[in-house]
């Protein structure tokens, strides 16, 4: 397995009680908590928020919540208010999991550093570059704009841009088209050529 490749797993205390195995996931939106965890945490589904939300998995598998558990936890010396989704899962990967939510808007600016330190500490293990990520799929970043049998396309006015951000853009897809992580495609002439 590729270093890069390799998940982030932290410890993380509530009341006393360590959780291991939290995978930290800057791709998922939300934080998650298994089910079978929360008899450990001391906790019940009457302690749980109310939600009628379903979550969707990298596999596209659609799973109802029973609810939202807020709760107070330590990470390193970080007292943090997290709100986990309590979903029904048969991963035993991890116990929990954390996402950008945690990740952006939780940790304070020390533990950002600590954070940014612990990445740079261990940076052959990260994908810095599109090109250090040959394995990943297409499908779930690949956009496709499709149209419907019998209805034409309508088009819209270029959108103007300064000069100097003209610049950037072009500068900025040429480096995507470099690295291979976009390629040119012909579509039909209605479509905006960027390249």
């Amino acid at each position: 397995m590729a270093n890069h490749l390799i998940p982030l797993f932290i410890t993380i205390n509530f009341k006393g009680v360590p959780i291991p195995k939290v995978m930290v996931d800057g791709g998922a939106a939300i934080n998650l908590l298994p089910h079978r965890l929360l008899l450990k945490m001391g906790r019940t589904e009457k302690d749980l928020i109310p939600t009628r939300l379903t979550v969707t998995n990298f596999a596209r598998g659609i799973t109802k919540t029973h609810g939202i558990l807020d709760v107070d936890v330590i990470a390193g010396i970080k007292k943090l208010k997290i709100a986990f989704f309590v979903v029904d899962t048969t991963s035993t990967t991890y116990n929990a999991l954390l996402g950008r939510d945690w990740i952006h808007q939780r940790v304070s600016e020390p533990l950002k550093d600590e954070i940014i330190a612990l990445l740079h500490d261990f940076e052959d293990c990260f994908a810095w570059h599109y090109h250090e990520m040959p394995g990943l799929n297409r499908g779930l970043v690949e956009h496709k704009l499709p149209i419907k049998e019998g209805y034409l396309p309508v088009k819209q006015a270029r959108r103007r841009m300064s000069m100097e951000t003209e610049l950037k853009v072009k500068e900025e897809v040429e480096r995507l088209v470099k690295a291979g992580f976009i390629r040119p495609t012909i579509y039909a002439d209605w479509l905006f050529s960027m390249t």
